[in-house]
């Protein structure tokens, strides 16, 4: 009789990010999400097939004439290690999450609903820091004089400072790589059907996040968080996309107020998906003269 080995799979299954991912699945789902899971594009950069580890969409849907969307891109990470944004300001500087989206189908979709006076959907909670940029942390235990304890500085795993870069840079990857995807089926699918979708990179994080700055008085302001707005150098119009990165529980806590505001917002588009639709090939001047 073969050796049962279910154990030592799970044992290994529960090293990877795979059970996180399911789980963030499912949870994104009772809130009301559609799912898709390693959800696979072409990597805009290198031409290569990658994937990300769900797409998370809602919408409105008009048979025959108008289907209005709005997507997450999410990377799940999983860290022992701490990852700190760092922060010149607390604030976005007026900077929109949905604005300065990666996808020029995004930006201009959410242009258009601005100038038609539709309400944008506040996704993401109030209050959340704007970082500059975030690495992974370390825990310094040379400081510690017990006998048992080495002097040098112990690091924990997973440390590479540019880890969270890179996952980052994926999200982005992804979101304009679908963004891209999805205003060629809006094009192949005009005049007879108005089709627009907003695509969003999150990252989801399963650890702990922090944010670090200093005062007026230069003093360190280093403090836990459940989310962070993170820029990344980007080809838009503002040079870089704001990115999600939410903490699990935090995550568990926002899908369905998220879910909700998305929804709503696609609902309340289609009367105007005409002319959003239109929009997509339109510059911002020639949307404020033409919507």
């Amino acid at each position: 009789m073969p050796k049962d080995i279910r154990q030592d799979l799970l044992k290994w299954l529960r090293r990877t990010g795979y059970p996180f991912q399911l789980q963030a699945g499912k949870a994104l789902q009772a809130a009301g999400w559609h799912v898709n899971y390693s959800r696979w594009y072409r990597d805009p950069n290198e031409g290569k097939q990658r994937e990300i580890d769900l797409h998370a969409l809602t919408g409105a849907v008009s048979l025959g004439q108008a289907s209005l969307f709005l997507s997450l891109c999410i990377e799940c990470k999983t860290s022992t290690s701490p990852w700190v944004g760092l922060l010149s300001r607390r604030d976005g500087a007026g900077r929109s999450f949905l604005a300065s989206a990666p996808g020029l189908m995004t930006r201009r979709f959410a242009h258009a609903a601005e100038l038609l006076e539709i309400d944008l959907p506040k996704l993401l909670p109030a209050g959340i820091p704007y970082a500059d940029s975030i690495v992974a942390g370390f825990i310094d235990d040379s400081e510690d004089p017990g006998p048992e304890k080495s002097t040098k500085r112990k690091v924990k795993p997973n440390t590479d400072p540019t880890s969270p870069h890179s996952a980052l840079l994926q999200t982005v990857s992804a979101a304009s790589a679908l963004d891209d995807q999805l205003f060629n089926t809006a094009m192949e699918v005009r005049p007879e059907t108005a089709n627009a979708t907003i695509v969003l990179p999150l990252l989801l994080f399963s650890g702990r996040l922090f944010a670090y700055g200093v005062d007026d008085q230069l003093r360190d302001d280093l403090t836990e968080v459940d989310a962070l707005l993170v820029s990344v150098p980007t080809d838009n119009d503002d040079d870089s996309t704001l990115v999600g990165v939410v903490t699990e529980q935090a995550g568990a806590a926002i899908w369905k107020s998220m879910y909700t505001a998305a929804h709503d917002f696609c609902v309340a588009a289609p009367p105007f998906a005409r002319r959003i639709a239109d929009a997509l090939t339109l510059t911002e001047k020639q949307m404020a003269k033409q919507l």
